[in-house]
């Protein structure tokens, strides 16, 4: 176990960020990569992966496995029984987790410890600043996650009593926290990275399989993101009857059968082009090469209380945005986005800024990226390092009375 001693810097006077996160480091990168990518420059990071069942294991485990995916951040991973998310055997894997985060952190300051994880307690037997970070609506999305909504909320609830702050990524999701208990819940949302030009290549048709060539002298619009039930079909399907060609660009990760069906048959239509996953570095190519972004929501729980990442990456890549109206959208109040009501709204949103985009000048695609600008993940990584600095002050002085 010596292992663990001395994987973070070797500067004792360097305090320590502790992130449990709701999924591995490897997974596709969300709020949880985003915001500690932007943390690791000046504050070295423990990334700690959700603990996993030994039989998802690619190689036979022997312990922690500690790395460095990152300059500033080690990340731990853990192995446990199966069935993790039987209370009993997540609590054995969290106290053996816990033991190894102890272990790694011993002799060192803490900024504080973060949870992002919907069914992961505060890890026992550090002395730091606690913040519950909720990133999405997690006991309304306990289905799409494969898990039990009772559990998640009574974790959510415990953990909201334990936690010196507790934050949200939307509006929405502030109401629902103090439903669960919490007396204050500060709105932290989710940011974006704004992309240098001079790297992107000029613009070209793209190409892709599955798909269909795109033969138009105008950009197609584009969504970019995973393909599930929480997209509007009917939007879209909306868009494609208008004669809109769009680009699509993310994975399939739909469960619902009938859902599944009628996806397929929308992708396989002559004005889309699916793309399939592509490497990170190729989006911001991509995402230059549309006319328009689309965040077409179902009006859901879930998605009223979420804050669409792909909504802000647009804008941060110069493209005007239509979306479905969520709260967090509405929070943003931008200019640059227009908020449909409807499918047949939204589909007419998307023709007309199609329809526009020879009009589109340099300077409103400048201003979008001004305001995605405002809104980068290096700001939000500040908001979290102030947020456990104030909670810090707080226990410190209730402490001295």
């Amino acid at each position: 176990m010596n292992v663990l001693r001395g994987a973070l810097p070797q500067n004792p006077a360097a305090a320590v960020l502790v992130y449990c996160a709701g999924v591995d480091w490897d997974a596709p990168k969300g709020t949880d990569r985003h915001l500690v990518e932007a943390l690791a420059p000046s504050v070295p990071v423990l990334w700690v992966d959700p603990p996993r069942s030994i039989y998802r294991q690619r190689a036979p485990a022997v312990g922690p496995r500690l790395s460095r995916p990152l300059a500033g951040v080690v990340r731990l991973q853990t192995v446990g029984p199966p069935g993790l998310t039987r209370p009993g055997l997540r609590r054995l894997a969290e106290f053996a987790q816990d033991r190894h985060i102890r272990r790694i952190c011993v002799g060192r300051a803490l900024h504080g410890i973060v949870v992002a994880n919907p069914i992961r307690s505060f890890p026992a037997g550090l002395v730091a600043p606690s913040l519950l970070y909720v990133t999405d609506d997690w006991v309304a999305g306990a289905p799409l996650m494969g898990l039990s909504g009772r559990l998640v909320r009574a974790v959510v609830a415990a953990n909201v009593a334990r936690a010196s702050v507790v934050a949200a990524v939307s509006p929405g999701l502030q109401q629902s926290l103090r439903a669960l208990g919490a007396e204050s819940v500060t709105l932290l949302p989710n940011g974006c990275r704004v992309p240098d030009y001079r790297t992107i290549a000029p613009a070209q048709a793209p190409q892709g399989t599955p798909g269909n060539a795109i033969s138009t002298a105008r950009t197609p619009a584009g969504l970019v993101g995973q393909l599930n039930e929480r997209l509007d079909l009917a939007s879209l399907e909306a868009v494609s009857d208008a004669g809109v060609p769009m680009v699509v660009v993310g994975p399939r990760t739909d469960r619902d059968e009938a859902f599944g069906a009628r996806l397929a048959a929308w992708l396989q239509r002559d004005e889309v082009t699916w793309l399939g996953v592509r490497p990170p570095g190729e989006l911001p190519n991509l995402i230059a090469r549309m006319s328009v972004g689309l965040t077409p929501y179902v009006d859901s729980t879930f998605n009223r209380a979420s804050f669409p990442l792909k909504t802000l990456e647009y804008l941060a890549h110069g493209l005007p945005v239509v979306a479905s109206d969520l709260p967090a959208v509405r929070w943003l109040s931008c200019p640059h986005i227009d908020v449909a009501t409807s499918a047949d709204d939204f589909a007419s949103l998307v023709r007309r800024r199609w329809l526009a985009q020879a009009q589109d000048e340099p300077a409103a695609r400048a201003a979008r990226q001004d305001f995605a600008r405002g809104h980068g993940w290096r700001k939000r990584a500040e908001a979290l390092i102030m947020l456990l600095a104030d909670a810090a002050g707080a226990d410190t002085a209730r402490t001295s009375v």
